[in-house]
């Protein structure tokens, strides 16, 4: 029903978004941080919490990335735009970290950083789109946030 009132890419990217995204990958992604920082980066327990710290900024900010894209229109869109520049950064981020054995830890961190503002500017993106069509079609509203919660509940 919502792929074919809203469009199918609206649910694809509610399920990729809150589903593999945030639910599936930010598991995969805590466990894959802490055993970068301590068995390639080696460094303390105390250091590595720090560093998760500076990582989740991006998080903390998340309210700029969603008044960025309600602002700024990029060619005339406000949100496709930006939901490609976030999976553009995480996929070229998480690929600089990958490729290079041996990172120095600020370009390690850097590259980390930008791909939680990657996740967190997706993630955005999504919820201003699911209010956005909350809001221009109320009788979809609660089978899209039972997509978001069923979507997140399983990733």
């Amino acid at each position: 029903m919502l792929a074919m009132e809203l469009h199918w890419n609206f649910v694809f990217s509610v399920v990729i978004v809150y589903g593999v995204s945030q639910g599936l990958g930010g598991a995969f992604s805590r466990i894959s941080t802490e055993y970068y920082m301590k068995d390639v980066q080696k460094v303390q327990p105390s250091e590595s919490q720090v560093y998760s710290g500076i990582t989740s900024i991006p998080w903390m900010v998340k309210p700029l990335w969603g008044l960025l894209t309600d602002a700024v229109p990029i060619l005339g869109y406000r949100r496709r735009p930006y939901f490609l520049f976030a999976g553009s950064l995480g996929v070229v981020s998480m690929l600089f970290l990958s490729l290079h054995k041996n990172l120095h830890i600020v370009l390690a961190l850097l590259s980390l950083t930008a791909g939680s503002a990657a996740v967190a500017i997706a993630d955005v993106t999504v919820d201003a789109c699911v209010a956005q069509n909350s809001g221009s079609h109320p009788s979809l509203a609660a089978d899209m946030q039972s997509l978001c919660a069923l979507s997140s509940s399983i990733g």
